[in-house]
């Protein structure tokens, strides 16, 4: 299972996750927007640009991982 650290979560987001497989991603608004997108190259998705809120990380595979946003 995927793990998010730091939550709250900062400017960057890292993830890890057991099986070492880089995936597509989506960071989605508890009001269903679309924030942010993209493949993951790395275990760090900035996230500078996200207002202060509560968001889902949900990763190609359908694990989805609720974080807040400082």
């Amino acid at each position: 299972v995927p793990l998010i650290s730091p939550n709250p979560v900062g400017d960057v987001l890292k993830w890890k996750d057991s099986t070492g497989v880089l995936t597509d991603f989506k960071i989605i608004s508890l009001d269903g927007r679309l924030v942010i997108s993209g493949r993951v190259n790395s275990r760090e998705v900035d996230t500078s640009n996200l207002p202060s809120g509560y968001y889902i990380f949900s990763l190609e595979r359908g694990l989805k991982i609720p974080f807040v946003k400082e």
